[in-house]
């Protein structure tokens, strides 16, 4: 997700790599192979500096992917915002494919991590438009639009 959205979700090779690449931890495991960033006070993610992202070279999958990104049903979404600007419609779908192989039971378990923090994930999120990817098996346009928020 965006950075300013709360943070990272990530496996525990990707972890793994930040920290052996000399980074601090600030991830907390909240499920075997699933860690999430601790939620800071403002709900930023820790490795934000400023406008940059300081562990941006090896930043977890679900990061790489934003503005495409995925809620805890498996739904795929595309965040409108600048980002896409600068992104073609085979990059959009290539990770909306990638996120679509990503076990769901991870994004229930950081579903379930956040739920106290919903109201600000869906007031910093309601800044985007949102629309929803078809899946790669779907027949018709990519992109359907879709005013569905994060539960």
């Amino acid at each position: 997700m965006c950075c300013r959205l709360g943070g990272a979700v990530a496996r525990r090779a990707e972890v793994i790599g930040i920290v052996e690449a000399g980074y601090p931890d600030y991830f907390e495991e909240v499920a075997p192979d699933v860690y999430i960033t601790r939620w800071s006070n403002n709900g930023v993610c820790p490795y934000l500096d400023g406008s940059r992202c300081s562990i941006y070279e090896m930043r977890p999958l679900r990061c790489r992917a934003f503005p495409v990104f995925q809620t805890d049903d498996g739904s795929v979404f595309l965040a409108l915002c600048p980002l896409v600007s600068t992104m073609s419609q085979k990059d959009i779908v290539a990770l909306r494919d990638l996120l679509a192989q990503c076990p769901l039971n991870e994004l229930r378990i950081a579903g379930d991590y956040l739920r106290p923090h919903r109201k600000t994930i869906q007031r910093r999120l309601s800044i985007f438009q949102i629309q929803q990817l078809a899946s790669a098996s779907a027949s018709g346009t990519m992109i359907e639009m879709n005013e569905r928020m994060m539960r």
